[in-house]
């Protein structure tokens, strides 16, 4: 346990002396106050004394809970009848008990994803890329195709290369070589190309 937790209740024990005390000398206080011209006391005295004795009660009255840290003894807007309670209205910790101590919980270190190697993140790139102009919409790029689905290549460099696309002989060469590419279909003696329906 800390020490600044054992200091709480260290805390009040000093201030819960004080109080009793003050309390000892409030009621004959308060009382010569009350009948201070028939007993010819000075009330100029009495009074700053009877402040005196309601303000050093009020620290043992407002001490804090260890544990929740709110008012151990009372709730601000709510009236409680239990003038001396053995716990904690709030948190109902026991009078005099220490509280837990509080688990530091440190966050588990989490592994980045690892990045992507830019080569097949090139090469599935230009794959979607081929897929969308050969046989899903190839105006996008304004592309022209023959009734079998055939264009030349030089056309579909160029035409990509307008469209920021930057496609070469050696990118196509080395994407149709990965996996055989059953998706596409290159004629190298025409250099036309065409997408497989699958």
């Amino acid at each position: 346990m800390s020490d600044g937790k054992k200091s709480a209740w260290d805390h009040y024990r000093r201030w819960n002396k004080i109080s009793r005390i003050a309390q000892c000398v409030a009621l004959p206080t308060w009382i010569g106050l009350v009948f201070a011209d028939s007993l010819h006391l000075s009330q100029a005295i009495l009074f700053p004394v009877f402040l005196l004795c309601v303000f050093l009660e009020m620290p043992a009255r407002n001490f804090r809970c260890p544990k929740c840290d709110e008012f151990f003894f009372f709730k601000p807007f709510g009236f409680n009848w239990n003038f001396s309670p053995q716990k904690c209205v709030h948190c109902g910790l026991p009078k005099w008990e220490e509280p837990p101590e509080k688990t530091e919980i440190y966050p588990i270190p989490r592994k980045s994803a690892p990045r992507p190697d830019p080569a097949i993140a090139e090469s599935a790139r230009l794959k979607n890329f081929l897929t969308l102009v050969l046989r899903d919409d190839p105006r996008a790029i304004g592309l022209k195709l023959d009734s079998e689905g055939w264009t030349a290549v030089d056309q579909l460099f160029t035409r990509a290369g307008k469209y920021g696309v930057k496609f070469t002989p050696n990118a196509l060469e080395k994407l149709m070589g990965e996996d055989g590419n059953p998706g596409f279909e290159w004629n190298r003696a025409t250099q036309r190309i065409r997408a497989i329906q699958i």
